[in-house]
């Protein structure tokens, strides 16, 4: 899948490019070149989306306003079909059931409520994916950036 081999060079790049001495911090750079990753070219994923399979890789994790750091953290994206409801989001700590939607432009957003919190993840037809966590203990906010590819 070479969409999904450049998805991933791209995301060693950034990570190479723009994190100086562990500092975790991101410069305007980085942050301009994760608002144009969509336009890498990823696997269409439209069909996944509606009736399949995902994993999801996060590379960049900003917690609360705290400066955005390296990340290694995935979930997957499970739907229950066509219908969008009963989708599923299975991450290393718990399964949260979801709910999700699709739009005309391939484009997703999976929502749902677990353990703790609310979770909610937006997609890209191309894979570029962004998930956020709003749990009810302090309150906390963590956000996550990265890309889906389709489980065969």
């Amino acid at each position: 899948m070479p969409g999904v081999a450049a998805g991933r060079a791209f995301w060693a790049a950034v990570r190479a490019l723009f994190y100086r001495g562990g500092s975790g911090r991101i410069g305007w750079m980085a942050l301009l070149t994760i608002l144009v990753s969509p336009a890498l070219a990823h696997e269409d994923l439209a069909d996944h989306i509606a009736g399949g399979a995902l994993r999801c890789t996060f590379v960049i994790e900003c917690y609360e306003t705290e400066a955005c750091a390296e990340a290694d953290w995935q979930a997957d994206i499970l739907m229950a079909g066509r219908g969008m409801s009963g989708a599923r989001l299975v991450m290393p700590d718990q399964t949260v059931r979801a709910g999700a939607t699709r739009r005309e432009d391939g484009s997703a957003t999976v929502a749902g409520e677990g353990d703790g919190g609310i979770y909610l993840l937006t997609l890209a037809q191309n894979g570029s994916a962004r998930m956020a966590l709003h749990l009810t203990e302090g309150p906390q906010m963590v956000n996550y950036m990265g890309f889906c590819e389709a489980l065969e």
